[in-house]
């Protein structure tokens, strides 16, 4: 009997923990916050009472959205995820596997903006690698890793909340789904919501990032 397909999108955290979790390498005593399902980003102390905050996402194309929007939102989203730890983010390394039906020009216009976005963050490109594969997708053209710096007493992660902390919510809960949904699938999403509804959700593309409400010190 054939086995069922995998399903789609991230590990459910039974089978990060069967699957992941008991195989993570060397154990090394510097790393304060490893891999654990729930968590964007990694800890590690790097001497002197400071940290390095890191984190690894996808860099993917909408293609209702195009390649300039799509190459600044997937800047952001990794952006949001190193900020979830209070760290800003000062180093990225990028990794394109492109499919042969990306062109050079999509390419170029692609990676200016991400260029750009990457300085409007503060962010520098330190390494990476680019290249063009047979099988490669065209919606998920690689992944970014994006490192901080910052003081150790001021990390945080979703480990340390506990029953009675407050919850600061800046824009509404499941976001990023709901506009990314409104521009990939939009036929199906329409027929849930009106078309005031609709303009709403497609307007919170915008709003996705949470780097504008993050503090800036460092």
């Amino acid at each position: 009997m054939d086995a069922a397909p995998a399903p789609l999108g991230k590990l459910s955290p039974e089978a990060f923990a069967r699957l992941v979790a008991p195989h993570l390498g060397a154990t090394r005593a510097e790393v304060a916050v490893g891999p654990r399902a729930g968590h964007d980003a990694a800890i590690v102390r790097i001497g002197a009472g400071r940290v390095m905050a890191v984190t690894t996402d996808p860099l993917s194309v909408i293609p209702a959205l195009g390649l300039e929007r799509s190459a600044r939102l997937s800047c952001h989203l990794v952006a949001s995820d190193i900020w979830t730890t209070g760290i800003p983010p000062a180093y990225v390394s990028v990794d394109f596997n492109l499919p042969p039906s990306f062109s050079d020009d999509d390419f170029a216009r692609y990676w200016r903006v991400m260029s750009d976005t990457w300085a409007e963050l503060g962010v520098a490109v330190i390494t990476g690698h680019t290249g063009r594969h047979a099988g490669c997708s065209e919606g998920i053209l690689g992944a970014a890793t994006l490192i901080g710096a910052g003081d150790e007493g001021r990390y945080v992660t979703p480990g340390m909340a506990r029953p009675g902390d407050r919850v600061i919510v800046t824009k509404g809960c499941a976001i990023e789904t709901a506009a990314i949904v409104a521009w990939l699938c939009p036929e199906r999403l329409r027929q849930h919501v009106d078309e005031e509804g609709f303009a709403t959700l497609r307007a919170l593309e915008s709003k996705v990032s949470v780097v504008a409400d993050c503090p800036r010190r460092r």
